[in-house]
């Protein structure tokens, strides 16, 4: 059994945040021979856009938890202590997202059905572990953490 897990949530920036990162990095690996301070000023932000994430990190031994912002690999964020995991549980919701025509001054609503995974403690707060549009790929995940943690997997869909 695993005494310390992460549980990596998703990229912190958006996919286009993410694709200028790589352009960044592109163009620092281009001109690194013939400017190298460019090079470094350019590769740093790259780097820093392309590789930020969040996540979640529980340590069974020490009981604490944390939140974390992770920056080139480096993870932020301040421990806290729990008494005892009551369980892992997997609820229904929708997503909506209203985008407006250029040339008209219409809109349209698009509605997507998501599943949200989270983690309860026995104090009541809760943290949102994943989150993905297929529910069985959700609960086979959940069921692999639910074993480290010794805990059960309850379907509230």
């Amino acid at each position: 059994m695993k005494h310390r897990m992460s549980i990596r949530f998703g990229f912190l920036f958006p996919w286009t945040f993410r694709f200028i990162g790589i352009i960044l990095i592109l163009a620092a690996t281009i001109t690194v021979t013939e400017i190298g301070w460019f090079a470094i000023l350019v590769f740093i932000p790259g780097i820093f856009l392309s590789l930020a994430s969040e996540g979640f990190e529980i340590d069974t031994m020490r009981k604490c938890y944390r939140e974390y912002y992770s920056f080139i690999f480096l993870k932020m964020g301040k421990y806290q202590p729990y008494q005892s995991i009551e369980k892992l549980f997997v609820n229904r919701s929708q997503e909506s997202q209203r985008i407006y025509s250029a040339h008209t001054n219409k809109s349209s609503i698009f509605t997507n059905e998501v599943f949200n995974a989270y983690l309860k403690f026995s104090s009541g707060e809760k943290i949102l572990l994943r989150k993905g549009k297929k529910k069985e790929k959700l609960i086979a995940q959940m069921n692999l953490i639910s074993q480290s943690l010794q805990t059960q997997v309850m379907d509230n869909t």
